[in-house]
């Protein structure tokens, strides 16, 4: 069975955001939840989910050392793992996630966009905090805005130029192509 591992910043997100998606998607996959702690949160959501989890230390914050450090600790498990899919939600899993898996050849990265956080920053955070945004969606294969207003604020802010993106309408279940969503600019996902 093909491997997916999913990864969010912190527990909460699986525990709400993937609620019985895991679980779903176990009848499929190989299933690997990762988080960041409180461990004992974390445990709980594999034992509700039934599959197994992992933690790797990621911060909601800006922190360039262990941002760093936990992209080598997802590279060294996706190495070992070789995932099919990774789909990160979250922007912090998202960095760490989509560049660790870009560099260990993950085939199929996938980045769900649930919030833009970044826009209610200025100055240099802001920039930096675009230049983030861009290696995301640069390391991703397939990217899910869960809106046509974070897909419009994606193409806008210029995220994503060439790239694929798929949109999803926010009341939809499942992801659909652009073209399907009626979006101005349809633009369809390719390996």
């Amino acid at each position: 069975m093909k491997k997916l591992i999913r990864i969010t910043t912190v527990p909460i997100s699986l525990r709400i955001l993937l609620k019985g998606q895991l679980a779903f998607m176990r009848n499929h996959f190989e299933v690997l939840a990762i988080s960041a702690g409180p461990q004992e949160e974390l445990e709980e959501v594999g034992i509700r989910e039934s599959v197994p989890t992992k933690m790797v230390e990621m911060t909601r914050f800006i922190t360039p050392l262990q941002d760093l450090k936990a992209v080598w600790q997802l590279y060294r498990l996706f190495r070992k793992e070789k995932p099919h899919i990774v789909h990160t939600h979250t922007p912090k899993a998202g960095i760490v996630g989509m560049l660790a898996a870009k560099l260990a050849g993950v085939p199929h990265r996938l980045h769900t966009v649930a919030g833009l956080p970044l826009l209610e920053a200025t100055g240099g955070k802001r920039k930096l905090l675009d230049a983030v945004e861009k290696i995301t969606y640069r390391c991703a294969t397939k990217i899910y805005p869960n809106s046509k207003g974070l897909y419009d604020i994606i193409i806008q802010q210029g995220y994503i130029k060439s790239h694929p993106v798929i949109a999803s309408e926010a009341k939809q279940p499942h992801p659909v192509i652009a073209s399907e969503a009626k979006q101005p600019h349809p633009v369809i996902a390719s390996e």
